[in-house]
């Protein structure tokens, strides 16, 4: 899932808050809580086009880091 997610591509933010969720946590639910810690109104103020892009990297972003934890936990990081 190397793919780019428009202006949300590479936010800190989303970085921040999916490395703290549990890596076996499903992609919908991750995209749940990191919506949840949203400032009220900032979903709602979204074009449907960020929404989407919001959510790709969201679940990018969540892919990826469950992809390290699978290197690591395999012997294949490094």
């Amino acid at each position: 899932m190397a793919k780019r997610c428009g202006k949300a591509h590479g936010h800190p933010m989303i970085a921040r808050i999916v490395g703290n969720i549990h890596v076996g946590t499903p992609p919908d639910e991750a995209v749940a809580i990191v919506r949840g810690k949203l400032v009220k109104g900032a979903w709602e103020a979204l074009s449907p086009a960020d929404r989407r892009a919001f959510e790709c990297e969201v679940k990018r972003v969540h892919a990826e880091n469950l992809k390290v934890y699978r290197d690591v936990m395999t012997g294949r990081f490094g």
